[in-house]
């Protein structure tokens, strides 16, 4: 290869190719090549690793550490555990460790995704939210827009605990402190396999139990039919001595504990659950060292009541008009 030093034009050579290099070293298939107009060529044992043009780099990126390629139809590729770092203390990194795709931000200000300028997703130091979007995604709310799951078939949304004796909660809120945090939720209580319903800043207005039952707190207003027909009931026994089994029963006029741990009280009335297990065991059931007492279940009781107190007048009647009649 010949040298032309020309004054104020350099240094100018063959122009050289990828296998043959206009400048090389000891090694004659690795150097730098000028094969084309505005265009240089790194090579390495005869093999292009780099080009430089005027539309950008190309070239497999072998030479560049961690880099599999740059340019080209490729775009830009990192091996494992390579990251691509932004930001002038590196506050944004990103890259694949062999197994997952992660998105690191390192610095002090938030992760957001955006779209068209806006923000759609933000993380931050303390947990993630989606923001409020301005065009409905479902046509049934736009006021229930700001987590929207859709899929074109069954869908569902899971919240997982690995403890058997953790609780999963949904929680509701109107403020960023305080009680406002926390006005209303739904939780499911894995270790007693309930599920409750609480209102105004934790007060438990409802609780479905794992047998099925449900407890209300305070007052319900509800219309209730139960099911009576025949064909759901089987050994059937009639209530015998009902009058004198209810006259062991004693109603009252009371105070009840309610909301949640027993932090409330209100007016009531009934009968106490020990007084008709005493007399009617079967019921009366203890749910976590509570006794509960179906009430419906003495309508029965003080029907049978009624027509053995009714038997017994209309015997008295009878006596009275035979002595009125002697």
């Amino acid at each position: 290869m010949s040298l032309e030093l020309s004054g104020t034009t350099g240094v100018k050579g063959v122009a050289g190719s990828v296998s043959a290099p206009s400048i090389t070293g000891d090694d004659a298939n690795t150097g730098i090549s000028f094969p084309a107009a505005d265009t240089i060529k790194f090579s390495a044992g005869g093999v292009e690793k780099l080009a430089i043009t005027p539309s950008g780099l190309s070239g497999d990126g072998s030479g560049l550490t961690g880099v599999s390629s740059v340019g080209g139809a490729t775009g830009v590729d990192f091996n494992d555990d390579v990251k691509a770092r932004f930001g002038t203390g590196n506050d944004l990194e990103i890259y694949h460790d062999g197994n997952d795709s992660i998105i690191n931000d390192a610095g002090d200000g938030d992760l957001k995704l955006q779209r068209g300028g806006s923000t759609k997703f933000i993380t931050t130091s303390t947990g993630a939210r989606v923001e409020n979007t301005s065009s409905p995604l479902t046509s049934a709310n736009s006021s229930g827009n700001d987590f929207v799951v859709t899929g074109d078939g069954a869908m569902g949304i899971t919240l997982h605990t690995t403890s058997t004796s953790s609780n999963c909660a949904i929680l509701f809120a109107d403020g960023t402190s305080g009680s406002d945090t926390y006005r209303g939720s739904v939780i499911y209580r894995h270790l007693h396999d309930q599920l409750r319903f609480n209102v105004n800043g934790g007060t438990l207005a409802q609780q479905i139990n794992s047998d099925l039952t449900v407890s209300f707190q305070n007052t319900v207003y509800a219309t209730v039919s139960s099911g009576s027909d025949i064909s759901l009931k089987s050994n059937l026994v009639r209530f015998t001595g009902a009058l004198e089994k209810v006259k062991q029963i004693v109603g009252y006029q009371f105070d009840i504990k309610c909301g949640d741990k027993g932090s409330q009280t209100k007016k009531s009335g009934g009968v106490v659950a020990q007084d008709v297990e005493k007399v009617y065991p079967d019921l009366v059931e203890e749910k976590d060292g509570i006794k509960h007492l179906e009430y419906s279940s003495l309508i029965g009781v003080l029907v049978e009541a009624v027509k053995e107190l009714t038997t017994k007048v209309e015997t008295l009647e009878t006596k009275i008009a035979a002595l009125e009649a002697a």
